[in-house]
């Protein structure tokens, strides 16, 4: 007879919460293509777009600033609604719309929406994204928990 009361013994991968690892992974995939794509962009901008030095400045400018904005808030959001899971993924969906709008547009004006809109993504995943693993980890595994989706995240520069 099965006991309908007895704990569910979650997945793991390499010690965590599958979910933690599946969130590194996107995380990982995520910044890769992010990074290849930054790595060229200021000589895109400004070589192939014709773009001034100036105006990279203020696209820069207003990306450090998306990259930030909205931390507060979507933590804000993240404790109010309960919706970690959606809040992250909707900041990696800004992501992957900001990616395919440089794909699809090679105006000053697509290059410019692409990093503003990439890095709003950053700053709306974050804390909902930290909230939601601190709610998969376990006591035993929060400190590894933690740091295998930024090693991930940070792991794309390695290669």
């Amino acid at each position: 007879m099965n006991n309908l009361n007895a704990p569910v013994a979650e997945k793991t991968v390499l010690g965590v919460h599958r979910g933690i690892f599946l969130l590194g992974l996107v995380s990982f995939l995520t910044d890769l293509s992010s990074e290849m794509i930054f790595s060229v962009f200021s000589v895109f901008l400004t070589a192939i777009l014709g773009a001034s030095v100036a105006l990279l400045g203020l696209i820069e400018g207003m990306a450090d600033f998306a990259a930030s904005s909205l931390d507060y808030g979507a933590g804000f959001v993240s404790d109010r609604t309960g919706k970690r899971k959606t809040l992250t993924i909707l900041g990696y969906a800004f992501s992957t719309l900001a990616k395919t709008i440089i794909a699809l547009q090679t105006t000053l004006f697509a290059a410019a929406s692409f990093r503003v809109i990439e890095r709003l993504g950053k700053s709306f995943r974050g804390a909902p994204r930290d909230a939601w693993i601190s709610s998969m980890a376990t006591q035993k595994n929060a400190g590894f928990s933690f740091w295998g989706p930024q090693s991930h995240g940070h792991g794309h520069r390695r290669l």
